[in-house]
């Protein structure tokens, strides 16, 4: 079951940094805004999966080799101390010990599949964890990883019942992410190229969320738009909104159809295999660009430049829609950017990969996958400052 998230904002000074004031599906009683208001409405968040395009992996990315776990400097008492921590279990620790080695150099643990698949979420979240700390042990400190509102990788229909159950036996639970780093084991048990093509993909689908707008019978649409169209067509997001508001009971309306046409002709979709390699900061730049965008990528320094050339700083508080959030990690170096769509809600696209599809996320979402992250910064257009937005 995918998770939902709801949200009424009123006023004319939004936080769009903020949580979102409410996190139930229902309707909440608004009091009606005054004219100039900007007012998002009620939102409807739900978690989807965006499935790569056939062509975009391959059978031979579905390794089978089990790599060894290597306790570097390690004495063979040191390794049995983490092995006390992590494998309580007799019979499961009696098959770790004999397969631990050791040397002037350190020990290694050759893990077999019966091993792997025998240790119970405490042990392989534990162990694992402990193992992460060494570069020798590189895969193991970037285990795939989605909330736990988002489905499953054992979610997808597309897989076998057999490896559903295998993805969700092998899986553990670290806070709010549910956590998989076993992909040897299950690619183990593929035995088509068909087969190992579906399980990759699986792995690679994209996490992101769909956004609904409920519009009340008689809402202010005024108010409704100075929101959703700010910084591009105030009319056609007003004939979008008016129908539904004149209705007697109202209805919704797919958030991304009232985007401007850059975020309207990419929402969801993958970038063409062998195009440029674009990023978040090429993204967040051309949120309103209309007609064919500048291909040019720029680096981190170059995105810094563009930024305080076309853009001005925004107080947290008075954040619109469009703003560019940008991420800055040590140094003060911008390691992400993302534009502002509604409380608790961004478009964003994660990397340069033609694997990378442009999305809505959840802010709390990219502030946990950009964990280097020190300080958000919001921006706005230098067009856009100082003006209600309205073209």
């Amino acid at each position: 079951m995918w998770s939902i998230l709801a949200c009424v904002i009123t006023g004319t000074a939004v936080n769009l940094l903020s949580p979102p004031v409410s996190q139930r599906p229902e309707a909440h009683a608004e009091a009606r805004p005054e004219a100039g208001e900007f007012r998002v409405g009620t939102l409807t968040v739900r978690g989807r999966l965006v499935p790569l395009p056939p062509g975009y992996v391959q059978g031979d990315q579905c390794l089978t080799e089990q790599p060894d776990w290597v306790f570097p400097g390690y004495t063979r008492e040191q390794v049995a101390r983490e092995l006390d921590a992590a494998a309580p279990d007799s019979a499961l620790r009696a098959m770790l010990d004999a397969r631990v080695t050791c040397d002037a150099r350190g020990c290694v643990i050759r893990p077999t599949f019966d091993i792997v698949l025998e240790m119970s979420p405490h042990t392989r979240g534990t162990l694992y964890d402990s193992l992460a700390r060494f570069p020798e042990n590189q895969a193991l400190a970037t285990p795939l990883a989605r909330n736990i509102a988002d489905p499953h990788w054992a979610d997808d229909e597309g897989l076998s019942p057999e490896i559903r159950a295998l993805l969700r036996r092998l899986s553990w639970q670290s806070g709010n992410a549910v956590l998989f780093n076993d992909t040897a084991l299950v690619c183990s048990q593929l035995h088509t190229e068909a087969e190992q093509q579906a399980f990759v993909a699986s792995l690679k689908h994209r996490v992101a969320i769909d956004a609904t707008l409920s519009v009340a019978a008689g809402e202010d649409v005024a108010a409704l738009t100075r929101h959703w169209s700010f910084g591009h067509d105030a009319p056609g997001v007003r004939a979008l909104l008016e129908p539904l508001a004149a209705s007697p009971q109202g209805g919704p309306i797919d958030v991304a159809r009232l985007m401007p046409p850059f975020v309207r002709a990419r929402i969801n979709t993958f970038p063409p295999i062998g195009a440029p390699e674009y990023d978040c900061f090429w993204s967040s730049l051309h949120f309103f660009t209309e007609g064919e965008p500048d291909t040019r990528l720029l680096s981190d320094q170059e995105f810094n430049v563009e930024i305080l050339r076309s853009y001005v700083p925004v107080p947290p508080g008075e954040t619109r829609f469009g703003d560019v959030l940008v991420f800055y990690g040590p140094g003060d170096v911008p390691i992400h950017a993302v534009n502002v769509i509604a409380p608790g809600v961004v478009f964003t696209k994660n990397g340069n990969s033609f694997r990378r599809p442009w999305h809505f996320a959840r802010t709390e979402t990219i502030r946990e996958r950009y964990m280097a992250t020190q300080v958000i910064r919001p921006w706005r257009l230098r067009r856009l400052a100082n003006t209600d937005g309205a073209n």
